[in-house]
């Protein structure tokens, strides 16, 4: 995720406004042409008129009347579509006035809870700095090592200044750390590890994929692979159902490490996962369904810190094959995003896109993910 999406509105809203603004466009152009060929006919019809108050004889008097008639029907022809227009005009700034004011109204809010949330977390940042330079350094190393050594996880002073630096990335584990006093350590600075783990190994978090494991099932009976390809797309985003209230990091497994769940009497599958590298973590998948299908992936986790969030990035190919059908899909996972890592409470965002491909088909389904925006008017939506 980046934070560039926090600062724009969104799409939906720009398309909006730009399809209102030339709308109204055309009906001032509308206007302005209705407004030159009045000006137009009527100089003709009074020069009618005039002409018209100099003539003697009967015949021009005949010839001239028919003109102004003329001149005049085409005056009120041209008038009856300046009112028209102006109606119009009028319809359509009725009807958008209101959105108007209550955008503007919520674009007003929004800005004050920015500015008393950057005011926040300006006091935030001012308290962590103070706690950071108020921590002490190790004492002294044994006799002869010659005067006090630093902690490697402690950075030097300045270190934590807010850089805006796109292209800078840090590993969490080197970061992320915790003040003396927070956890009475003799040492000034300890990682935090336990503090944002839960109770389980990876290998359990990943077999939690099979969570909605009868999305699969019914996806098996379908005749239509549009239909069962409908049913693959919901049991993609399933994956995410936990993570609005479940913010905590599982253990990493060892090498070789597995994890097998045996459901085949209660929901007819059965899971096996397994460590297969350690350096980088990577994590293998199987499973089987008597009802049909197959699941297997290959799973390697990375992150990416920045200081206010941390980006966790799987990489790897889910496929998912129908027994019956012999429908083959494939699809990848989207970035999550562990928002206040540092201050503030942890919350969690997916961001990207799946594309997900029927192999013998060629059907595709491609869900967007967009990110949470500050600005956006829209609801967040949860799994």
């Amino acid at each position: 995720a980046d934070d560039s999406g926090d600062e724009s509105v969104s799409q939906t809203d720009k398309t909006e406004l730009q399809s209102t603004l030339r709308t109204l466009s055309s009906k001032v152009e509308d206007l302005s042409t209705c407004n030159d060929l009045i000006a137009k006919h009527g100089t003709a019809l009074q020069r009618s008129l005039s002409e018209l108050e100099t003539l003697r004889l009967p015949a021009e008097s005949t010839e001239k009347i028919k003109q102004v008639n003329e001149r005049a029907t085409l005056f009120r022809i041209t008038s009856n579509a300046m009112i028209n227009a102006c109606r119009d005009f009028l319809v359509l700034a009725q009807t958008h006035s209101k959105k108007w004011q209550k955008s503007l109204q919520h674009e007003r809010d929004q800005r004050i809870r920015l500015e008393e949330t950057l005011e926040q977390l300006a006091k935030q940042h001012n308290h962590l700095e103070r706690a950071f330079r108020g921590a002490t350094v190790l004492p002294a190393g044994p006799a002869g090592t010659g005067g006090s050594a630093k902690d490697p996880c402690c950075p030097a002073k300045g270190d934590l200044s807010d850089e805006d630096d796109d292209n800078e990335f840090f590993d969490a584990p080197e970061i992320i750390t915790v003040p003396e006093s927070m956890g009475h350590n003799p040492l000034p600075l300890s990682p935090l590890q336990v503090n944002f783990n839960e109770p389980l190994s990876m290998l359990q978090r990943l077999t939690e994929d099979l969570e909605y494991h009868e999305l699969l099932d019914r996806a098996a009976k379908c005749e239509s692979s549009l239909e069962q390809l409908c049913y693959v797309a919901a049991f993609t985003v399933s994956s995410y159902s936990t993570t609005v209230f479940r913010t905590s990091k599982p253990f990493n497994p060892l090498l070789g490490e597995t994890f097998e769940l045996d459901r085949l009497e209660e929901n007819g599958y059965r899971s096996l996962c397994e460590q297969v590298s350690h350096h980088p973590p990577a994590a293998a998948h199987h499973a089987d369904s008597k009802h049909g299908w197959t699941l297997r992936q290959e799973i390697k986790i990375t992150s990416k810190f920045r200081g206010k969030y941390l980006s966790i990035m799987p990489l790897g190919t889910i496929h998912c094959v129908f027994h019956s059908s012999g429908n083959h899909y494939t699809w990848k996972k989207v970035t999550t995003t562990v928002h206040n890592i540092i201050v503030g409470k942890l919350w969690i965002d997916q961001s990207g896109e799946i594309e997900i491909v029927n192999h013998k088909t060629g059907d595709k389904c491609n869900l967007k993910f967009v990110p949470y925006s500050y600005f956006s008017r829209d609801v967040a939506r949860k799994v």
